[in-house]
């Protein structure tokens, strides 16, 4: 892939109107990354997300509300996201509203108005909440 980036977990990957994203934790100071391309074009290089959010687990994506929304389990074990509308720059991390601690990676899903993050709880129990983040 274009960009020469490199990690050690399984990147995240959505598409949003006519582009296509990529989502990594930067092998050498676990930061998250973003590389994108538009349909036919090559991807670019790499650059961090806005607020140097870091993780040491792999990435969520889902669009959601034609916005674009990136989840990772910081490195104080809480969730976090950050979201972007289509063509427009990423905000600020904000942590998801669960609460909740994990020591593995999330996954997330839109379903109706509402988007839902899954997790592995730090006794082993699989956990699923839902915001209303539009």
């Amino acid at each position: 892939m274009q960009g020469g980036g490199t990690t050690d977990v399984a990147p995240g990957l959505a598409s949003l109107g006519q582009r296509l994203y990529a989502f990594a934790k930067g092998i050498n100071n676990a930061l998250v990354y973003a590389n994108s391309e538009q349909d036919g074009h090559p991807f670019g290089s790499w650059a961090s997300l806005p607020g140097f959010m870091k993780t040491q687990k792999s990435i969520a994506t889902a669009p959601f509300s034609n916005r674009l929304f990136v989840m990772v389990r910081g490195n104080d074990l809480r969730v976090y996201y950050v979201s972007a509308v289509d063509g427009q720059p990423f905000g600020k991390w904000l942590q998801f509203p669960s609460g909740g601690v994990t020591d593995e990676g999330v996954t997330a899903a839109p379903l109706g108005q509402r988007l839902y993050m899954f997790s592995v709880g730090l006794e082993g129990h699989v956990y699923a909440n839902s915001a209303e983040l539009i």
